[in-house]
């Protein structure tokens, strides 16, 4: 995965491989970027939720909209959601206080 600002600009590159620690390449400085909660919150965008409901501790994840929109709620609170539509995915962490945005490459 490679993450780039709305300028364009490389941010960081972050590759998983099966078995292996996530392996992060920094361009620039980023404070508290964290590749576990990165691929996390790739993981709530692209797994079932079935299989992600299993696997959350105190949190549930409901998909609204036929499934365009799934939403994580922890202590009845939406603290997560994600909103799928035909040429991106938008992800915005109400918690957190952060947003993005994916664009995936045809």
């Amino acid at each position: 995965m490679v993450a780039m600002s709305p300028q364009g600009i490389p941010l960081f590159s972050l590759n998983f491989i099966k078995e292996q620690q996530i392996q992060l390449q920094r361009y620039i400085p980023l404070d508290d970027l964290r590749p576990e909660y990165i691929m996390a919150d790739f993981q709530l965008v692209h797994w079932p939720v079935e299989l992600l409901n299993k696997h959350l501790n105190g949190g549930k994840i409901e998909e609204k909209h036929n499934g365009n929109e799934r939403v994580i709620i922890q202590d009845s609170k939406t603290v997560i959601r994600i909103k799928y539509n035909k040429h991106h995915i938008n992800f915005e962490h109400l918690e957190r206080g952060y947003t993005f945005t994916i664009t995936p490459i045809k």
